[in-house]
């Protein structure tokens, strides 16, 4: 009797947490729709709608094309203009370039539909990409853009049809801040709009602009206590992995410490024998007046094995390895240093505040004039492309170093403003700007390198 009484009372609790669903659904719905009307422009637009979809619904990749309206024989063409967590699209990169050709072959531009990137059994090679991102879901937008979301799993209709409404805002969208042209009659002699037209771009190159210029940058630990190798040995595991929290004296490595072990018990035995030489000496010594010259010798081998106990007695403790100070532990990976032998002074891991972060910032050559302490700087990260954080150069090398890809660059840090706290191991592109200077030497500096260079002048 329990247990029927009770369905009901389940089946409504069922449906209360379904409806809640459906709500929180509706309203991601409603603010996803309001955040693409008050978009700024297409540019922004795109960018919303490959990244700010996920609060709707699960996927993968998010792709906005535009479509190329060609005239001959190939007709149109759908390219590729935005890509989610990505600030540029590389039109070059193998991805870009296979799903190019493959959309070009699969999907029909004007309508819906679903669509399968896994490769046929029959066409597959070795060279083939494996996308692990096979259901894909087309969705075109006001006829000359188009929307397109991967998964790993199947459409469900639900699903299908919440984006599908989304996307009708973004057509909305995309179709009201289309640009418009409009037609101007021809006012005043070709000789009076030369004039005015010289005079602007006269303006234009002198109007002083900040010199920037673009680097890779990453987010790094300021300050972070480095872990070396006190001892000579065999590294034999790291407890805690990657990016964990530790507390000041926490176990964070330990060696093998078999050796350690075995010399500290031998030294030990070595200390007993000692104690005891000199306890059979110094007692034949008052039945015996020759042994007691033996007694300052017994007493200096006792001491003599007490450093050596002592000694190996520390050598053990360096065995374990603690932390110093508490934070997040920086290194590679745990089964890189399982079994690994290590010499003293070699560096393992640091531990860094993850509070305590700072830019690093790898400057081009020729930057140079852009690199003064107290530049300002914009760092956009990858995972989140669309907004910028604020810093300030603190110092650069006076000379380029080599950089690990094989290149020349200024090795430069920055501190970050307004209590900014990126996580550290993010990369970016820091837009560092100089000082200002006429448009027009800002647009022909590299040419007049170049130009430079050929010559030798």
């Amino acid at each position: 009797m329990t247990l029927v009484s009770s369905a009901p009372r389940f089946q409504k609790q069922h449906e209360r947490q379904k409806d809640a669903a459906q709500s929180r659904k509706l309203l991601s719905l409603l603010a996803l729709e309001t955040e693409a009307l008050k978009a700024s422009d297409r540019r922004q637009l795109r960018h919303l709608a490959v990244n700010n979809a996920r609060k709707l619904v699960e996927y993968g990749h998010g792709i906005f094309f535009t479509r190329d309206f060609a005239r001959g024989l190939n007709g149109d063409r759908w390219r590729i203009r935005t890509v989610s967590s990505q600030a540029v699209v590389d039109k070059t990169s193998p991805f870009v370039t296979w799903l190019d050709g493959k959309i070009a072959e699969v999907v029909d531009g004007d309508n819906v539909q679903c669509v399968d990137l896994a490769p046929s059994q029959s066409s597959h090679t070795d060279e083939a990409p494996i996308y692990p991102f096979p259901h894909g879901l087309w969705i075109p937008l006001a006829g000359d853009a188009a929307l397109f979301y991967t998964r790993k799993t199947p459409w469900e209709e639900g699903e299908q049809r919440l984006i599908e409404r989304l996307c009708e805002a973004y057509g909305c969208a995309w179709k009201a801040l289309h640009p418009v042209r409009e037609k101007h009659e021809q006012r005043g002699t070709p000789k009076k709009l030369g004039r005015v037209l010289a005079a602007f771009f006269a303006i234009v190159l002198v109007w002083p602009v900040s010199m920037s210029t673009l680097a890779p940058a990453e987010v790094v630990a300021r300050s972070p206590q480095i872990v070396s190798a006190p001892i000579n040995g065999v590294i034999e595991k790291i407890h805690s992995p990657p990016g964990a929290y530790v507390e000041e004296g926490d176990i964070i490595a330990t060696y093998v410490d078999t050796d350690a072990r075995n010399e500290f018990a031998l030294m030990s035995g070595e200390l007993e024998v000692a104690a005891a030489n000199l306890e059979k000496t110094t007692l034949a010594a008052f039945g015996d007046s020759d042994v007691k010259r033996d007694i300052r010798l017994m007493q200096s081998e006792l001491s003599l094995a007490e450093r050596r106990q002592k000694y190996a007695q520390e050598k053990l403790q360096y065995t374990i390895l603690r932390a110093q100070s508490a934070g997040v532990l920086v290194y590679s990976d745990k089964d890189d240093w399982s079994g690994r032998p290590v010499s003293v002074g070699e560096r393992i891991l640091t531990i860094a505040n993850p509070a305590n972060v700072e830019l690093a910032i790898e400057a081009p050559m020729n930057s140079a004039k852009s690199l003064a302490a107290g530049a300002r700087i914009k760092l956009f990260l990858d995972s989140d492309p669309l907004l910028s954080v604020q810093a300030k150069l603190l110092r650069s090398n006076s000379r380029p170093e080599p950089t690990p890809e094989g290149g020349l660059a200024y090795h430069s840090v920055a501190a970050f403003e307004d209590d900014a706290t990126p996580r550290i191991g993010e990369r970016g592109v820091a837009k560092i700007y100089g000082a200002r200077a006429p448009l027009g030497f800002w647009l022909l500096r590299r040419p007049i390198v170049s130009i430079r260079q050929f010559a030798g002048i």
